[in-house]
């Protein structure tokens, strides 16, 4: 809580908003996206609010308005394609504060952003976006050495692949989009437009990038021109999303569980690591790193998918960092558990917040209220509070007692509740 406080500053155009950390004094697109999703829509929705609304771009000359795209391979946008990342901001933001309001300028926005999207990303060939792969965005970490960015045939080559981490994030967007249409009265026809483009991409996702061998998504498929094979590797954000947004069947879900590995301070970003003696495959950061912020998304899914161990390693994983090193570092040291890079980085602040929050308080949001599903590890003794929660016009007092995931009396007020 420490850290939120001493990344907020007060920016001019908008007023309270965070910066990214202690090396990134300002508002980034997907880190205060990731950060609003796991934890500071529900901490503090006008804050959250605040850093949405600073990261849409208006054109001075057309007045249309779209979100901003963070750094990226070549120059950003089109080579990288995922800011539609901040609608889920948005969202949890709106199931925090049911602003509607609100919610009308930001389906404007994310109207004009998709609309841009599907003209220059989306490839007809499979019905998948094309772009790189999201935040995991040092490409010669991850990507071949041959399709490195540092020439114009590697930028291009990225650029016309197509990511799962970008894939995964545009279902839910539709799915939201969808909610949004029907809250804000839109036409049925509205409606079913995007839920119809949810569901073709959520097959076209997990029909064309899932990868058999791995067992689960593939961070990327090659270029089409290359035949389209998919990459052997995949990586915590895809499949992290996969996990939380429910993108693939029944089978695929439990697959991802199964299969993407956990190290001794938590989950890779990628999996397997780039080997080699080259500068690239030597450093900790993307490659041979674990990144707390990125690994709560996994965090998040395996709890809703119903998966509690896993959840649970990969939050012991963020403790065990933040208190060794007394800071939630942007960057853990895969093979030592040393925190490295920015300090107070806010998606790393965000997922140990949401570590208490979503599974020990075991905390929903949903259009009609929370949920409490907690999940307690063996290391908390006695009871566990969170007094003077906001939501809405109601100020929560929260208890829980005791360890695991089998709830055995729930009380509201006093009185027992089903």
């Amino acid at each position: 809580m420490e850290e939120f406080i001493k990344n907020q500053y007060n920016d001019p155009q908008v007023g309270t908003a965070l910066k990214t950390g202690d090396l990134w004094n300002k508002v980034w697109t997907r880190d205060s996206a990731y950060s609003n999703l796991l934890a500071f829509a529900w901490l503090d929705p006008e804050i959250a609010d605040n850093c949405n609304r600073k990261k849409v771009h208006t054109d001075t000359e057309s007045g249309v308005a779209v979100f901003e795209q963070d750094t990226g391979t070549g120059g950003s946008y089109p080579n990288s394609t995922d800011k539609i990342i901040l609608l889920t901001s948005v969202w949890e933001t709106y199931l925090s504060d049911g602003n509607t309001e609100n919610l009308e300028y930001f389906y404007d926005v994310a109207y004009n952003t998709m609309m841009q999207d599907l003209h220059v990303a989306m490839d007809p060939a499979t019905g998948l976006m094309k772009g790189e792969t999201g935040g995991i965005d040092w490409r010669d970490q991850t990507y071949p050495d041959w399709m490195s960015s540092r020439w114009n045939s590697g930028m291009v080559d990225i650029a016309e692949g197509r990511s799962a981490v970008v894939n995964a994030t545009y279902v839910r967007a539709y799915e939201i989009m969808a909610r949004m249409a029907d809250i804000l009265g839109k036409s049925q026809e509205a409606i079913d437009f995007w839920t119809t483009a949810a569901t073709k991409l959520e097959e076209a996702m997990s029909t064309q990038l899932w990868h058999d061998d791995l067992g689960m998504y593939a961070s990327w498929m090659y270029p089409e021109y290359m035949g389209s094979p998919l990459s052997y590797k995949g990586d915590i954000q895809g499949n992290g999303y996969a996990l939380w947004f429910d993108v693939g069947t029944d089978e695929q879900i439990q697959s991802i569980l199964d299969n993407y590995p956990l190290v001794n301070f938590g989950a890779p970003t990628t999996y397997p690591q780039k080997m080699g003696k080259g500068e690239h495959a030597q450093r900790y950061y993307h490659n041979r790193g674990v990144w707390p912020g990125w690994q709560t998304i996994m965090m998040v899914g395996a709890k809703l998918q119903g998966n509690e161990e896993m959840a649970e390693e990969i939050f012991d994983a963020n403790i065990h960092c933040a208190a060794a090193y007394l800071s939630n570092y942007e960057v853990v040291n895969y093979e030592t558990g040393e925190g490295i890079h920015s300090a107070k980085q806010l998606w790393s602040v965000a997922g140990t917040l949401a570590g208490y929050y979503r599974l020990i308080f075991g905390m929903n949001y949903t259009e009609d209220g929370i949920t409490f599903a907690p999940t307690v590890q063996d290391w908390v003794k006695g009871e566990v509070a969170l007094n003077n929660y906001k939501y809405r016009d109601a100020t929560l007092n929260i208890t829980v007692n005791g360890t695991g995931d089998n709830v055995t009396s729930f009380k509201v007020n006093g009185e027992e509740k089903d």
